[in-house]
């Protein structure tokens, strides 16, 4: 979620649009590289065993503290990456781009119309004043 929360502000930060594709370095790089490294220091090295034992020998007040703090890291990644998009949707608002872009916002309308203009006569049929 970080790294694209990183690639959003930067999209909003440098106005550039930013295509990704498995295919392209900008994404596979990151992940090979976070794949990697959680197989080498977890699995690989089994230092996943050191830190429960560790853990575990902790005092419960300690672990509760430890608990809300990774409770409140995980929530500021969360919250990040939701503003991270939010950031991307002002960006489109304010560039009229995507699905704010003026052709786009006027067939909406036209629909919106057309939807509306639909529905005042099937009222109309309804109600018998088509017949006025």
């Amino acid at each position: 979620m970080d790294f694209l929360s990183i690639i959003n502000y930067y999209t909003v930060i440098t106005g550039s649009k930013v295509d990704l594709s498995i295919f392209k370095p900008v994404v596979y790089i990151p992940l090979i590289f976070t794949i990697g490294f959680n197989y080498y220091t977890l699995d690989y090295l089994d230092i996943w065993k050191n830190y429960n034992q560790e853990f575990d020998q902790l005092p419960k007040k300690k672990n509760i503290i430890g608990s809300w703090i990774a409770f409140g890291i995980v929530l500021i990644i969360i919250m990040n990456f939701i503003f991270s998009f939010y950031c991307l949707d002002w960006k489109a608002r304010k560039d009229q781009t995507g699905p704010y872009a003026p052709e786009i916002v006027a067939q909406e309308r036209r629909e919106d119309s057309l939807q509306k203009a639909k529905q005042i006569e099937k009222l109309k049929k309804i109600y018998g004043e088509d017949e006025k």
